[in-house]
């Protein structure tokens, strides 16, 4: 059976700010009703991809190279007007920290209607009742009363659903998620990564989810890239790359999380190399404990290492896995 069209599909993406270069060729694809994450440290870039799919880079940024196609159509190439009616439309969004989406000094009714309204010709009171039944789909519980209140009088887990139930209140087909736990404390990250995945179930929305938890990662995702220095190093099948992986810096993020066996977790030392630096071959080489002479030049490309395991996709950019 052919597989069915991506949904989104990113196509050897390039992306640079003030002419340093951030990305550097990234490929992905992601399809209907599918959870797939990006992982890695802070600065490796994944932000920078959201905010490139989502043609909001500021100060300089632009797309140098590549294509984005979702839904059939190349988006890196809309023009403001375009992209706004696709945000929020078609392509939903929550940050990191929900300040960041929610207007403290406005009522979360005023802010669901401004959202309907910039798609949709709506009277207040339709977007005040829409707003609490997708609240009330998010298990929030009492949204005719929620709606009512400002950002700062709920808590930081509910604000996150709000925002979550903001993000998803036209239904879009993909929701971008930057880092969206990050700013929770342990029991509401579970309880917001819950609702997110039971998106798929009740709406089938796909999700790009971007992290450096390794944890959500595990929990959530059904295949998963792993990005260092602006270019993805691992991607692939979830299962398959936990339990295989190729390349040493996969290895370790996986080493740093603390388990119950009550050893140590093993830290990364080092930095990744600043954008701009030019570096042949692979930029996790000063980093890696297992470098040979051939990855200071070695040209990288993602090749496969699934060894057959059929449905089981895995691919990695290493010396190592050739």
């Amino acid at each position: 059976m052919e597989k069915e069209e991506a949904l989104l599909k990113v196509n050897n993406l390039e992306v640079s700010y003030d002419d340093i270069q951030i990305l550097k060729g990234l490929s992905l694809s992601i399809q209907k009703g599918e959870i797939f994450g990006i992982v890695g440290e802070s600065g490796c870039g994944k932000s920078t991809m959201l905010s490139a799919i989502l043609n909001m880079m500021e100060n300089g940024g632009k797309i140098s190279k590549g294509e984005i196609i979702f839904e059939g159509k190349d988006i890196s190439k809309y023009n403001k007007e375009e992209m706004r009616r696709l945000r929020g439309n078609r392509l939903g969004v929550v940050f990191q920290n929900p300040g960041e989406t929610l207007n403290p000094s406005r009522k979360i009714e005023t802010q669901f209607y401004e959202a309907l309204r910039a798609h949709e010709k709506i009277t207040k009171q339709e977007a005040g009742k829409i707003a609490a039944d997708m609240l009330k789909r998010l298990n929030l519980e009492h949204g005719d009363k929620i709606i009512k209140k400002y950002p700062f009088q709920l808590s930081g887990g509910m604000n996150q659903r709000v925002a979550l139930s903001l993000a998803m209140i036209m239904e879009p087909s993909l929701l971008l998620a930057d880092e969206p736990t990050s700013a929770l404390d342990v029991t509401v990250q579970a309880q917001a990564i819950g609702e997110m995945m039971k998106l798929r179930d009740n709406f089938g929305t796909s999700i790009l989810i971007v992290t450096h938890n390794m944890g959500v990662i595990s929990h959530m995702t059904d295949r998963f890239a792993v990005m260092y220095a602006g270019r993805i190093v691992e991607c692939g099948d979830k299962n398959e790359i936990l339990s295989n992986p190729v390349h040493p810096y996969t290895r370790s993020l996986l080493g740093a999380i603390p388990d119950f066996s009550g050893d140590m977790p093993t830290g990364l030392e080092g930095s990744p190399p600043p954008f701009g630096s030019i570096k042949c071959g692979c930029e996790f080489e000063s980093r890696c404990p297992c470098c040979e002479g051939n990855c200071t030049t070695k040209e990288l490309k993602l090749i496969d290492v699934s060894k057959g395991n059929v449905g089981k996709e895995h691919f990695a950019v290493c010396s190592k896995a050739g």
